[in-house]
């Protein structure tokens, strides 16, 4: 048995004396938390829980703290999903199982590759679990796109007026684009340097001595901004010019300036395709909150406080915390009426 199935056969027993402990019941009996007309079982938490273990790739016995954040966690995830997939079917965007095994044909077929599928299934997921869990999130990202990304507009005037507010931020700093020499000691670094002051060629010595991964591309790094104090000196370098040996945790350098981009202030135009990125990603961020709260105020969500609390949860850890961000595909708890069934 593995570490992590031993750890949910544990909490399942210590809910089936459940019910004042008149009687034994089944974890499929046990109804911790009712959302809408559905009801998330002992049962249905054990799963989840596993197969998101299974999914992180844990083996090791969780401690005591880790239990409970795992367990926190699931159930949070458990509710927001299933609050997601009720309006989902209110609007008709519930993602059809035919779609959903499609895409897991897929997915697996792409560990048949890699030669990983035999591993997966066997130690890793339970296919009926993961037909399930992704079903809901490929529902969540449609309900999402539709009611929240696809509500988003931005203006010209948008982006010109955040192009106004961040002028001093949208600079682009002082740019050198450097090839280097780099061995391993400073004693051949000081005899190629001895070289170059006599006027044998840079590429050539590049080819001939250096150690660095572009050495087959003449030695070119590529442009260097500020930012390492060891790359400084580069940055007092006229153009064609090269450096004397320069030691790093790399080996020893030398490089050559072969372009400057001096520091330039970005027009709308180089920018506004970031800039509305930015606005976007806000307004949705803000949308997705205020939709999420309504969704979530109109959703009955009743507690079990007896069997959640036999299982070492709070109803407070489950309904008071921050909102997550629209990424996430899941809608928080906030704002859900607090119903108690003892």
């Amino acid at each position: 048995m593995s570490a992590r199935r031993a750890v949910f056969i544990t909490l399942a027993l210590l809910l089936l004396m459940i019910g004042c402990r008149r009687r034994r019941v089944e974890p499929a009996e046990v109804t911790l938390v009712k959302i809408g007309d559905q009801n998330l079982t002992l049962q249905d938490f054990l799963i989840r829980a596993d197969f998101e273990l299974q999914l992180s790739g844990q083996s090791e016995p969780l401690v005591p703290e880790e239990q409970k954040r795992l367990k926190i966690s699931v159930l949070r995830n458990m509710i927001e999903r299933q609050v997601m997939m009720l309006e989902a079917k209110k609007l008709d965007l519930v993602v059809p199982m035919e779609v959903v095994s499609h895409t897991l044909k897929q997915i697996l077929h792409s560990y048949d590759q890699a030669g990983v599928r035999d591993t997966i299934l066997q130690d890793a997921v339970d296919l009926e679990t993961w037909r399930q869990y992704q079903q809901e999130t490929m529902t969540e990202q449609r309900l999402i796109q539709k009611a929240v990304i696809g509500e988003i507009e931005i203006s010209d005037d948008d982006l010109r007026a955040r192009y106004k507010s961040q002028q001093k931020q949208l600079i682009l700093p002082k740019r050198v684009r450097v090839s280097q020499i780099v061995v391993e000691s400073e004693l051949k670094a000081r005899e190629i340097f001895s070289q170059l002051k006599t006027g044998a060629s840079f590429d050539d010595l590049v080819k001939a001595h250096s150690v660095g991964p572009e050495r087959d591309q003449g030695g070119d790094m590529g442009y260097l901004t500020k930012g390492l104090p060891e790359f400084d000196p580069v940055f007092l370098l006229a153009m064609g010019d090269t450096s004397d040996v320069i030691q790093t945790e790399f080996g020893f350098h030398i490089f050559k300036v072969t372009d400057i981009q001096p520091t330039k202030k970005l027009s709308f135009e180089e920018v506004k395709n970031t800039l509305h990125d930015e606005l976007v990603q806000e307004k949705e961020l803000l949308h997705y909150h205020d939709w999420l709260k309504d969704v979530v105020s109109r959703t009955p969500i009743q507690y079990n406080r007896i069997a959640l609390t036999e299982l070492g949860v709070a109803i407070s850890e489950l309904i008071r915390r921050p909102v997550r961000e629209p990424s996430e595909a899941t809608v928080p708890s906030v704002g859900a009426e607090e119903v108690v069934v003892e």
